[in-house]
């Protein structure tokens, strides 16, 4: 078996939180290009290229091919997490984790349409997915997986 030689690069990981739904859409305007997945207690939009429906829904991700952001709503506010290998604008409120990041594109594997395994319903989407994987250099352990587009 051969193993296949990935690249890593730089990456940034920081949060937000108390943001409001106008500050969530601000910051989702910066970029032309995103791909998003909503999620609700009962159901999951599937990866959509154009905001879904229904947005905002309690939890979600948007991604592209340089980052993915993550929300939660916490009562009437959100909390973010962005993952990527760009630091977010710098007209938004976001704190660094710290630690030395590096990120690592690997392929994605999703689940045929008659997969038995939760969540179910989720159709094909005309992305080429992949995963980033977030480590932290010194201890080589993954702390993060994020969605991303094939470059």
């Amino acid at each position: 078996m051969t193993e296949t030689k990935t690249e890593t690069k730089t990456a940034v990981v920081c949060t937000g939180s108390g943001w409001s739904l106008a500050q969530l859409k601000d910051l989702l305007d910066t970029r032309s290009k995103w791909y998003y997945f909503l999620r609700w207690v009962d159901r999951v939009s599937g990866i959509q290229s154009e905001l879904p429906e229904g947005f905002p829904s309690p939890e979600g991700q948007a991604f592209n091919a340089e980052v993915e952001v993550r929300w939660k709503k916490r009562g009437n506010v959100y909390d973010l997490l962005w993952l990527g290998t760009e630091t977010p604008p710098d007209e938004f409120d976001f704190k660094v984790i710290e630690g030395d990041w590096e990120s690592e594109v690997r392929n994605a594997q999703l689940y045929p349409d008659k997969e038995t395994r939760l969540p179910k319903g989720v159709k094909k989407t005309s992305c080429n997915v992949q995963q980033r994987y977030f480590r932290d250099k010194r201890t080589s352990t993954i702390h993060f997986i994020a969605l991303t587009e094939k470059e």
